[in-house]
C-alpha cells in the first residue's frame, strides 16, 4: 500500500478524501501497449487458455443419493478429518455421499481418507492439477441431483443438508444459499456473515462455491475453469449470469451453512506474493471470452463486476511490482473498452472508471489500496 493510502486510511478520511489527495498518487512511468503487457505477464506467467465450457454433459442423476457433497482435498491432513466428522455427523436422513478428491497431496491426506473409504465416502486420487481440476473430477463422479461443494479445511454446520435440502425442495430453487462463519486455525469464530431468507436475483449470492446446494444440472456445460487460481469466479462471472437468462431460481436462507476456516495455508493466503497471482486477469479474459461464446450481453452488472474485477486483481498482483500492476492496468482497459456506453451506479467508484478511461495508473493503484 502507497504512503498516500496509509495516511487516508489511518485517518479514515474515506473516498472524499482520497479523490483529494489522488493527485499525489501520480504514477510517471509511461504506460506499456497492450502488446508490452501481454508480453510482460506471459513471460512471468503465461495464460493457459483453458475455457470453462464444457462439450460433454455429465452423467444422469440417479435415485441412490439425494445430495454428493464435493470436497477437494490438498495437503490438508491437519484439517480432513475435522472437516468430515461435520459431515458425517449431519443428524439427517438426507441421503447423502462424501466425493473426496486427493488432488496429488504430498502429506498423509490421501491415507487418511482411504483409511475411512466407505459406502457414504467415495475417495478418488489424481495428480496435482488444483482446486478447479479436483471440483471438476467430482462432478464427474457423481451422480446425485443436487450437490454442495465443500473445502478441505472448512467445516459444514450442523443440520446444513437438511434444512438446504428442504428450502430446495420447498421452493423449487434450483440453487439455495445459506450464511457462513470465518473461523482461525484454533476454530475460534472470527467473524459471522449471515445471509436472507427467500428469493434472491443470482447477483446476489457469494461468489464461491462453499454455502450452496444446487443442482447438478447446473454445471452441465459450464464448470471449473482448469489450469488457473481464482477458479471460483466462473460463479459469478459467468455460471450465475447464464442461469438467470435461463430463468433459474436462487433462494436465501436464514441459518450458517459452514465454517470458513482462515489459516497460513489457505487458499487466500496462498494467492498472493508470486506469479500465479495474474490468474486474476488471465481466468477473467478466459470468462469473458466463454460469456461471449454463451451469447450473454454485456450489461450494467458485468460492468460494475469487471470494475471490481480490476481492483481484486490490482491488489493481488501488487507484490509483484508496479510493472506487472501497470500491465494488468492495461489489459483490463482493453477489456472494459468494449463498455464504451456504460457508466458506473456506484458514487465513490466514479474516481476508478475515470482513472480507467484517462489511463490514470496511480490513481487506480491508489484506489485500489482504499476498497
Amino acid at each position: 500500500m502507497s504512503f498516500t493510502a496509509k495516511a487516508i486510511k489511518k485517518l479514515g478520511l474515506g473516498d472524499a478524501a482520497g479523490s483529494l489527495l489522488a493527485p499525489l498518487a501520480k504514477d510517471r512511468a509511461p504506460l506499456p501497449s497492450a502488446a508490452e503487457a501481454e508480453a510482460l505477464l506471459t513471460g512471468l506467467h503465461p495464460d493457459t487458455g483453458r475455457s470453462a465450457l464444457f462439450d460433454t454433459p455429465l452423467p444422469a442423476a440417479d435415485d441412490r443419493f439425494d445430495v454428493d457433497v464435493i470436497i477437494p482435498v490438498y495437503n490438508a491432513e491437519r484439517y480432513l478429518d475435522a472437516c468430515l466428522d461435520s459431515v458425517f455427523s449431519q443428524e439427517t436422513d438426507v441421503r447423502f455421499r462424501v466425493i473426496a478428491v486427493d488432488d496429488g497431496s504430498a502429506d498423509r491426506s490421501g491415507a487418511l481418507l482411504d483409511a475411512r473409504a466407505d459406502g457414504r465416502l467415495t475417495v478418488v486420487h489424481q495428480e496435482n492439477r488444483g482446486a478447479a481440476a479436483a471440483r471438476n473430477r467430482g462432478l464427474a463422479e457423481s451422480r446425485a441431483p443436487r450437490i454442495f461443494f465443500l473445502d478441505a479445511d472448512d467445516l459444514m454446520s450442523p443440520g446444513c443438508l437438511r434444512a438446504l435440502l428442504d428450502a430446495a425442495r420447498e421452493s423449487g430453487a434450483d440453487l439455495v444459499e445459506a450464511g457462513y462463519r470465518v473461523i482461525g486455525a484454533d476454530g475460534k469464530t472470527q467473524r459471522c456473515f449471515p445471509h436472507p431468507a427467500g428469493k434472491l436475483t443470482l447477483w446476489d449470492l457469494n461468489g464461491f462455491p462453499p454455502g450452496k446446494l444446487c443442482r447438478r444440472a447446473l454445471f452441465d456445460r459450464i464448470r471449473f475453469p482448469e489450469g488457473y487460481r481464482f477458479e471460483d469466479s466462473v460463479l459469478s462471472q459467468l455460471l450465475m449470469p447464464w442461469a438467470e437468462r435461463e430463468g433459474l431460481r436462487a433462494e436465501g436462507l436464514d441459518r450458517e451453512a459452514f465454517q470458513y476456516r482462515v489459516h497460513p495455508q489457505s487458499t487466500g493466503h496462498r494467492n498472493h506474493g508470486d506469479a500465479h497471482s495474474i490468474d486474476a486477469l488471465w481466468v477473467t479474459r478466459s470468462l469473458h471470452r466463454d460469456r461471449l461464446a454463451l451469447g450473454l450481453e454485456h450489461d450494467q452488472a458485468y460492468y460494475e463486476y469487471l470494475l471490481n474485477s480490476l481492483v481484486l486483481s490490482q491488489r493481488r498482483t501488487k507484490e509483484l511490482g508496479d510493472a506487472v500492476c501497470r500491465a494488468v492496468f492495461v489489459l483490463y482497459r482493453e477489456l472494459l473498452r468494449e463498455f464504451s456506453g456504460f457508466s458506473t451506479e456506484r458514487d465513490a467508484w466514479r474516481v476508478l472508471e475515470q482513472a480507467v478511461r484517462d489511463g490514470d495508473f496511480g490513481r487506480c493503484r491508489l484506489f485500489s489500496s482504499l476498497h
